[in-house]
């Protein structure tokens, strides 16, 4: 909430950066950084490129 620490209200920057106001106070009352989602190892099926002899 790069926003918020420009003294923006909650309101404002939750607006700004395209989230929730119930985002927001979750994200700054947490002790944690918000991560994005991580990369998946698994595959559903093999690739059409790749041949296993």
């Amino acid at each position: 909430m790069q926003h918020r620490q420009q003294s923006m209200t909650q309101e404002i920057a939750a607006a700004k950066s395209a989230i929730s106001t119930r985002t927001a106070r979750r994200i700054e009352q947490s002790n944690t950084l918000p991560r994005a989602k991580a990369d998946r190892d698994w595959r559903t099926r093999e690739d059409p490129g790749i041949c296993h002899a």
